[in-house]
C-alpha cells in the first residue's frame, strides 16, 4: 500500500516541488512531476500524480489504468482505497483539493470524476 510521502520527498529532495506548487505556466500540474503516463501515455491530471506519489512513485508515473492493472483492482477501488491516505497527508491533500469539484476534472467522460469527487471518501 501507499509509501508516507517517500515520493513526495524525493521530488523535494531534488528540488522540484517549490513548495508543491501548482503554477500557470504548468497547466495544472504538480510541479517536477512527470505529466504523462510512462506506460501508456495518457495525460495525467494533479489527482492522478498525487495517487502516483502517494504510491511511492516519482520517476515514473502511470495513468490509473495502469496503476489499477499491476494492483490487481479496478481503477475506482484504487482511488476509493487512496483518498483517506491522501487527505491524511498535508503535501497531499494541499494538491488534491486544488480539484473543487467535478467540473473541475480535466477528463471528466474519459476518467471517473463521480468517484474521485466522492466527498464521503474524504
Amino acid at each position: 500500500m501507499p509509501i508516507c510521502a517517500q515520493g513526495w520527498t524525493e521530488l523535494d529532495q531534488r528540488g522540484l516541488t517549490d513548495g508543491a506548487r501548482v503554477g500557470d505556466d504548468m497547466d495544472g500540474q504538480v510541479e517536477g512531476a512527470p505529466t504523462h503516463c510512462s506506460r501508456c501515455g495518457a495525460a495525467l491530471c494533479i489527482r492522478k500524480q498525487v495517487i502516483n506519489l502517494a504510491l511511492g512513485n516519482v520517476e515514473e508515473h502511470f495513468c490509473l489504468i495502469c496503476l489499477a492493472k499491476d494492483e490487481q483492482e479496478t481503477p475506482e477501488t484504487l482511488v476509493s482505497g487512496m483518498v483517506g491516505y491522501i487527505m491524511g497527508r498535508d503535501c497531499f491533500r494541499k494538491e488534491w483539493v486544488r480539484y473543487k469539484g467535478i467540473e473541475d476534472c480535466p477528463e471528466p467522460t474519459t476518467c471517473i470524476p463521480q468517484t474521485c469527487f466522492n466527498k464521503s471518501d474524504e
